[in-house]
């Protein structure tokens, strides 16, 4: 089988995003940066960007944010620009609603976040994880929006919302460390 240069590029980004998150949990603020920004330089260089392409830059902008101090400022619409652009090109992109509802989660709300997150993160919960069969397409992103979707309702004190969202989640994903934790909470 042949891959195209953008696919490996695709999986290499979504490695270092990978890489990225590990780090961080080991402690190593560095390296998480190194690897999240080597992510998207990555699909910056792709002239040539896909929905899958502009999901996953902005998931590692997003990422990046807690790194960049100030640049908050030019990342955080940079990133919302990007999912969109996702969505743009194709409106079924479960990964693009999880990130922008994400970014909604983790905006403060003297910012204007959290209006939109559960919109959106519902969203993401109503589209398939993929659209065809190739192995090789992207599926993440649906877990995700169960575990912040339950932390949400959490924290906005809606805890039937959050108990029926952490069970729909463990249904599908038996393992999710975060839902598991979020069971304990209730």
């Amino acid at each position: 089988m042949v891959y195209s240069e953008n696919s490996i590029r695709y999986w290499q980004a979504y490695i270092s995003y990978q890489k990225a998150v590990y780090y961080l949990i080991q402690g190593d603020q560095s390296a998480s940066e190194e690897s999240c920004d080597f992510g998207i330089g990555l699909l910056n260089h792709n002239d040539n960007k896909n929905s899958e392409d502009y999901a996953l830059l902005a998931n590692l902008e997003a990422f990046s944010i807690q790194f960049k101090g100030a640049k908050v400022l030019v990342i955080a619409p940079r990133l919302r620009k990007n999912a969109r652009k996702a969505i743009a090109l194709d409106s079924l992109n479960l990964r693009a609603f999880y990130v922008l509802g994400s970014n909604d989660f983790y905006t403060p709300k003297q910012y204007g976040g959290g209006k939109k997150t559960e919109l959106y993160l519902k969203k993401a919960l109503s589209i398939p994880s993929k659209k065809n069969t190739n192995s090789f397409s992207p599926s993440w992103g649906r877990e995700e929006s169960y575990a912040l979707l339950a932390q949400f309702y959490l924290e906005e004190n809606f805890p039937t919302k959050a108990q029926d969202i952490i069970n729909e989640g463990l249904l599908i994903f038996p393992e999710n460390y975060q839902l598991k934790i979020l069971l304990k909470k209730l």
